[in-house]
């Protein structure tokens, strides 16, 4: 994520059946581990890489401990509600994707207008890379042996879609003065 395709190559992008079939196979094993717990590894991730994120939380000590062992982190921390909810709903988003990979049309409808919601809530460009970055190693952990890079280049795909109709959405609320 974060990178700066044109927009005419991710507006005609499609998925072949194989590529289909890998992001519904691996998300199915996501899905068996939870997306609840997906969501406190990722939002955990990204608030210890990254603290200037703690900000975009009412409870900026979300994350007490600087130390976090990711197969473990819920020994280390006692995350805020918000923080766990968050993350589950990035990962429902990624559901919704995933359900609606083989309708582009719908999930670029759905991904713009929650960009656009996500612009009012301080969302920003650069958001994208951290999000990605932290997914990417969320996912790598997550699936283990069956994350290769034919894998890894299919997730970034759908990736780069999310964050190209969802800044398109943005980008939308920008000009309207949000």
């Amino acid at each position: 994520m974060g990178n700066n395709q044109n927009s005419k190559s991710i507006e005609n992008v499609a998925f072949n059946r194989s590529e289909i079939e890998i992001v519904r196979d691996t998300w199915s094993l996501l899905n068996k581990i939870g997306l609840a717990e997906l969501g406190l590894g990722l939002m955990t991730r990204i608030l210890i890489e990254h603290k200037e994120m703690k900000t975009m939380w009412r409870k900026q000590n979300t994350v007490k401990n600087d130390v976090c062992i990711m197969q473990n982190y819920n020994e280390f921390i006692n995350p805020n509600y918000s923080i766990k909810a968050h993350g589950e709903k990035v990962f429902n988003t990624i559901k919704i994707a995933v359900n609606t990979i083989d309708d582009l049309t719908s999930l670029y409808q759905f991904l713009n207008q929650m960009g656009y919601d996500h612009y009012k809530y301080g969302t920003r460009d650069h958001h994208f890379q951290i999000m990605g970055e932290a997914l990417l190693s969320t996912l790598s952990e997550a699936l283990r042996e069956k994350w290769n890079d034919k894998t890894r280049k299919i997730w970034i795909k759908l990736f780069q879609i999310i964050e190209y109709q969802m800044k398109s959405g943005m980008e939308r609320a920008q000009r309207e003065n949000f």
